[in-house]
């Protein structure tokens, strides 16, 4: 009987704890972001962090804090952060309205969507970047059972009758699958994003496969894009190349003919090659097409 009483509570205390926003003091966010018009291997490591609560407009709210890696004297005040239950809003410190904006909804359910709002983006009349969303799908990552994967798309009003913006993901309870202040404008081009980690303190709730984070190593193999057109040199013959996508599945593998091989892309966008023991990511620019 004791036995089963402690395996109730703890199945209670998970259903609680897991049921949350990971939005509290301490929550921390590691985003890559890169440039589509710039050359590839140019990106830089963002990091987000809720530090400090403070009392904004009779609300109990969280300090948002920017930076970029290892540079400390960038660390700026982005905005503000309060929840209710499943959602997470956010205020500007600048906007003197005081007016709080839904940044995200996790009790979406298939089918079911809402407004929301940008951080990152935000127009000349100081207002944030707006668009509906809607839930097509909720399944459980395949690489961990602590959260689940809202699949959504992305329109300009709740007729759903525009063109699609575009597709996304989100981690439920956690962020964006492109950053925490990458909610929406999934398919804004000329930038792009990919959460790295989401932690608090030791308890990391997410990291992206250490396997398929970019590093650029040293190596005889040299590259240049042209166009869509990745052109290797430095190969031997009867080698494999394969090119995963910034989640780690393989998009395509080719076995090698001589010292030279094209890669023709679909479209824009981070990719990471891997040959032999060498890993280079690979950013194919948007007017490449």
């Amino acid at each position: 009987m004791k036995r089963i009483f402690i395996s109730a509570i703890m199945i209670i205390l998970s259903i609680s704890i897991f049921g949350q926003t990971r939005f509290t003091d301490g929550m921390e966010w590691k985003t890559q972001i890169w440039n589509t018009a710039k050359p590839v291997d140019e990106y830089n490591i963002e990091i987000s962090k809720l530090d400090g609560t403070i009392n904004v407009d009779g609300y109990n709210a969280l300090r948002m804090y920017c930076e970029k890696e290892n540079e400390p004297e960038s660390r700026t005040l982005k905005y503000y952060v309060r929840t209710d239950k499943d959602k997470v809003y956010f205020m500007l410190p600048e906007n003197s309205s005081k007016k709080w904006y839904l940044m995200y909804d996790f009790s979406l359910a298939a089918g079911e969507g809402c407004y929301v709002y940008s951080p990152d983006y935000i127009g000349d009349n100081h207002e944030p970047y707006k668009s509906y969303i809607k839930c097509v799908s909720i399944h459980q990552a395949e690489e961990d059972l602590y959260y689940s994967v809202m699949e959504l798309e992305e329109y300009k009003d709740e007729k759903c009758s525009e063109p699609l913006r575009g597709m996304g993901k989100w981690l439920k309870d956690i962020s964006s699958r492109n950053g925490v202040d990458y909610n929406i404008g999934f398919g804004m081009d000329g930038k792009g994003s990919l959460l790295l980690e989401a932690k608090n303190g030791n308890n990391v709730f997410y990291s992206q496969n250490t396997s398929t984070i970019p590093h650029v190593s040293q190596s005889s193999l040299k590259y240049k894009v042209n166009g869509c057109d990745l052109i290797i040199s430095g190969t031997k013959a009867n080698e494999t190349i394969s090119v995963y996508r910034p989640d780690g599945k393989l998009w395509r593998s080719l076995t090698t003919k001589g010292n030279e091989a094209t890669i023709r892309f679909p479209q824009s966008g981070l990719y990471i090659l891997k040959y032999g023991d060498t890993t280079k990511n690979i950013l194919i620019p948007s007017h490449g097409k």
